[in-house]
């Protein structure tokens, strides 16, 4: 007798199918994104034009908005979806670069107790991110929208955690 899951994956088309394993197989993608030298620098620009207001959260977005204007234009879903993706994995991508020049300033420049919880605070926040981003990636749920939900996701959490660590505690 067949299990219902045994019958819901008969059930699948090819071209579910096809999809599903071409979003896997971007979810999986080895080469990580790079926000390039003049993408980090808008961004402390724009960072450091909010100290006085600490209105840093607008700053969320910057890369990945500039680029999603090129990504929206593909006609073929799957590619502007791929393109959308790589957008947000560049802001992502430029927020974990800040947070490791934070850290590595907390380290060198205050060398107090408060370095070991800042670390502890930043893997627990990475853990959170996975967690929490990691919901999109079920197909089923989200389908191929779920891979720009997941970068989004990871560069909205690595944005809020670079604030925090590097303009909130200072």
């Amino acid at each position: 007798m067949r299990t219902s899951s045994q019958n819901r994956a008969r059930d699948v088309s090819p071209r579910t199918f096809l999809a599903v394993a071409a979003v896997i197989g971007m979810l999986a993608s080895p080469e990580p994104a790079k926000a390039s030298d003049g993408e980090l620098n808008a961004l402390v620009q724009c960072l450091g034009a909010r100290m006085e207001t600490q209105a840093y959260a607008s700053c969320i977005g910057l890369i990945a908005n500039r680029c999603l204007a090129g990504a929206s234009d593909n006609e073929n879903a799957l590619n502007r979806l791929s393109g959308m993706t790589e957008c947000y994995k560049r802001e992502q991508a430029a927020w974990q670069t800040l947070l490791s020049r934070a850290v590595a300033a907390w380290r060198r420049d205050n060398a107090t107790p408060l370095v070991p919880a800042i670390e502890d605070a930043v893997a627990r926040g990475r853990r959170f991110a996975r967690a929490k981003c990691g919901v999109f990636q079920n197909v089923q749920q989200f389908g191929a929208t779920g891979m720009v939900l997941s970068a989004e996701c990871h560069a909205e959490e690595s944005a809020r955690m670079a604030i925090f660590v590097g303009y909130r505690l200072d």
